[in-house]
């Protein structure tokens, strides 16, 4: 649930080999002989840019990557994983807190302070946002927030003004809408333009199909050791087809996939053809060509894949869907909203950093290029 605000929250612009907020692959123009790289100054808590006078340390740099394990929830990483999230995100992170401190001291020259109405007018922003990306009414949205592990809506929402991020949005809204009065409008054209355009891409819901399987591995074993491997397996299916026989229950003893503990249940997936979309679930071409032909409740034969042996009964299955303008919407003008934000602040840090006193004392996160 927490991460339905993210795309809100996390609106200011990252560099590097990460995608923005929105979702966006970053598109870079600077070279390395462009940018400014200074000597590390000798200090126990290492700097890394300084802004106008304003240091940002390593120290900075590690208190935002702490907040942003938290979005992690109850999920244990272990000391590699974190590692690799720290080393991983660094600039990012670092690009954040210079565009953060930047833009605050933008709106301090002009004599902006933030308000109890500019914090409520961004919660707001951040609940119509998302509601309209998930095409949810009021309701809907208290019952995702509700599910999330909250027991009052009022705790999620200090939850979000609480994040560092909700601040920095507040600051950066307010120096778009000094900048550039009336940018916020997305015009209908726009919206009606962008859906004809992505109606294949991103508004037609593929064919799917949710199965649950019980798998035994053969990875790496010798061919006495797969055989006796496929008369077991064999054994299971037989007592998997026999009359009133609880395949959930034969995945949770009989399963070697990590799916065992929910009954083998894998959830939904589309067919193992065509280029793939950003979040599609896919399974093993053997795994999905056996599945998408079967019918809900229909058991198939043994299936042979690069992982070994499996038995899959189809739960259910949704055909092709076309979802139509008014369904989307909502989402396409957040889109076209976020995209247009985003492009905006490019311009805006690009601008306030070349007229500023800026020393970065590590690789510059590169300038991103203008449309």
């Amino acid at each position: 649930m927490k991460n339905i605000f993210l795309f809100i929250l996390m609106i200011i612009p990252i560099t590097g080999m990460l995608h923005t907020a929105e979702g966006q692959p970053l598109s870079l123009k600077s070279t390395e002989s462009e940018q400014s790289i200074q000597p590390q100054p000798e200090t126990p808590d290492k700097i890394v840019v300084t802004i106008n006078g304003h240091d940002i340390k390593d120290s900075d740099v590690e208190s935002r990557f702490q907040w942003m394990l938290q979005s992690f929830g109850k999920q244990k990483l272990s000391d590699k994983q974190i590692q690799f999230y720290r080393t991983y995100s660094r600039y990012r992170l670092i690009d954040m807190l210079a565009r953060a401190v930047i833009f605050e001291q933008a709106c301090q020259k002009r004599g902006y302070t933030i308000s109890d109405q500019d914090r409520q007018k961004q919660l707001n922003l951040i609940i119509e946002q998302t509601m309209k990306t998930n095409n949810w009414s009021k309701d809907d949205y208290e019952k995702a927030v509700l599910a999330g592990g909250v027991t009052r809506i009022e705790e999620k929402h200090e939850q979000l003004m609480n994040d560092p991020s909700f601040k920095e949005s507040v600051l950066a809204n307010k120096l778009l809408e000094l900048e550039y009065p009336g940018w916020e409008k997305i015009e209908p054209k726009a919206v009606i333009d962008y859906y004809a355009d992505n109606l294949h891409s991103e508004f037609t819901e593929k064919e799917t199909v949710r199965a649950r399987h019980i798998l035994f591995k053969t990875q790496g074993l010798d061919e006495a050791s797969i055989e006796q491997i496929r008369e077991k397996a064999l054994s299971v299916l037989d007592e998997a087809k026999q009359p009133g026989s609880n395949f959930s229950e034969l995945a949770k003893r009989y399963s070697e996939c990590p799916s065992a503990t929910n009954g083998g249940d894998v959830g939904y997936f589309v067919r193992n053809t065509g280029p793939r979309r950003p979040n599609e679930q896919r399974m093993l071409p053997a795994f999905s060509e056996a599945a998408f032909a079967l019918a809900p409740g229909e058991i198939s034969h043994l299936v042979k894949t690069s992982i070994g042996f499996h038995i899959i009964q189809v739960i259910d299955k949704k055909p092709e869907t076309v979802l139509s303008l008014e369904q989307v919407r909502g989402r396409i003008e957040v889109e076209l909203w976020q995209k247009k934000r985003k492009e905006l602040l490019d311009q805006l840090f690009n601008k306030l950093e070349d007229e500023g006193d800026v020393t970065w004392y590590e690789k510059k996160p590169e300038k991103q290029s203008q449309p």
